[in-house]
């Protein structure tokens, strides 16, 4: 059962995303609704059908671009390393799309890429979202946990396994940081959430590199205060996985960005999809974008 569903859920993937050809590498990328342009850029780890797994958090009036970052699904890592280099692989991609301008999401681990796009390419950005976005460096050892049961199936078996055999448990756990009840819409959601994390070999490159990036001390060094375009910041007063004190730091060093908080953890986009969209819908209007 396990091996037919990994490999009716890897032909999904690939049918449903489109691989284009830029100047900077491949970049895979699926697309939802139509109109003002929004790029949107997934968290670690994940692909362009970690975001897809969710609700729509905009208006049918735009148009999602979704991309896999580098290292992720169709998108090698030969395509961009770096957040300055992912930045301006999207440009790239956008531009053979005939995008001249967009609103830039950041989610998560998407965060600094996202930054990036707003500051190398000023000129087409409309707005910059940060959603539970990482913003600084962060110190990760993947050796700091103590070794469960879970490690040894892992071992055993191999990660994607372990997703399908304990995705209910681990998007209820996803859950628990919501301080009311979810929908069934919203559980669904988050158990499509959880399944983003398979294949894991599609993934790894992305995950491996983005916890390097991660780990450079750079990345406080960026020019936040040179941001001109719009900027809101969204997160979650309970989130475990991305500190509040990232969102904070990103609205003290950019000049006029407007900060929100939300009840409820990391997964707000899911969990609250709702207020979400409804405090990036009165952004874009403040702006009219």
């Amino acid at each position: 059962s396990f091996a037919t569903w990994r490999s009716n859920h890897q032909e999904r993937l690939e049918e449903i995303s489109t691989v284009k050809i830029t100047e900077l590498g491949p970049v895979e990328f699926a697309e939802r609704g139509r109109g003002e342009p929004v790029l949107l850029l997934h968290g670690t780890p994940g692909g362009y059908d970690q975001v897809l797994a969710g609700p729509s958090l905009f208006a049918d009036e735009y148009r999602e671009i979704i991309v896999s970052r580098p290292g992720y699904l169709r998108t090698p890592l030969s395509s961009g390393k770096t957040p300055e280099e992912q930045a301006d692989l999207f440009a790239e991609l956008l531009n053979m799309l005939g995008v001249e301008r967009n609103v830039v999401v950041g989610v998560s681990g998407g965060g600094p890429a996202a930054i990036q796009y707003a500051l190398r390419h000023p000129d087409r950005t409309s707005a910059l979202i940060l959603l539970s976005a990482r913003t600084r460096s962060h110190p990760v050892d993947d050796d700091d946990d103590p070794p469960f049961m879970t490690d040894r199936i892992r071992e055993i078996f191999g990660t994607d396994f372990l997703v399908w055999l304990l995705q209910d448990r681990i998007a209820e756990s996803f859950a628990t940081a919501a301080p009311e009840e979810l929908s069934d819409e919203s559980k669904h959601a988050l158990k499509q959430v959880v399944l983003s994390a398979v294949p894991e070999d599609l993934r790894v490159d992305g995950r491996k590199n983005d916890t390097q990036m991660l780990t450079d001390r750079r990345i406080d060094t960026w020019p936040l205060s040179d941001i001109s375009v719009p900027v809101l910041i969204i997160y979650g007063a309970d989130d475990s996985g991305v500190s509040p004190q990232e969102s904070a730091y990103a609205h003290e060093k950019i000049a006029n960005s407007r900060l929100i908080k939300l009840q409820g953890g990391h997964f707000i986009g899911v969990t609250h999809a709702q207020a979400v969209r409804a405090v990036m819908q009165t952004f874009l209007d403040d702006f009219k974008i």
